[in-house]
């Protein structure tokens, strides 16, 4: 991207994010006849777990953030950003490993 230095754009594109995780599980578990084995559980509960963590930090920076940005907006007399509480249960995968 226009202007970001090459470790930026290099840490964009890395395989560990955790939606790449996630997908990479999904396609080794897709991929066999048989159940899932234990150690799939395992990264599953891992990254589940993880994934809990990033939603729960987002929710505490949206709570922390926004507002004193509302409140310049407000002074700018614009339109308040509106952010609902993340609800971690919706937010949930809706297939879990069986």
């Amino acid at each position: 991207m226009l202007g970001e230095t090459a470790e930026q754009s290099r840490s964009t594109q890395l395989p560990d994010k955790l939606n790449n995780k996630i997908a990479a599980l999904q396609s080794i578990i897709e991929s066999a006849d048989v159940r899932p084995t234990e150690q799939a559980y395992s990264v599953f509960r891992t990254l589940s777990n993880g994934f809990d963590e990033q939603l729960g930090e987002l929710d505490t920076g949206v709570k922390t953030k926004m507002p004193p940005v509302n409140q310049l907006l407000q002074r700018l007399k614009l339109d308040p950003i509106k952010a609902e509480p993340l609800k971690p249960e919706a937010a949930k995968p809706a297939v879990a490993l069986q």
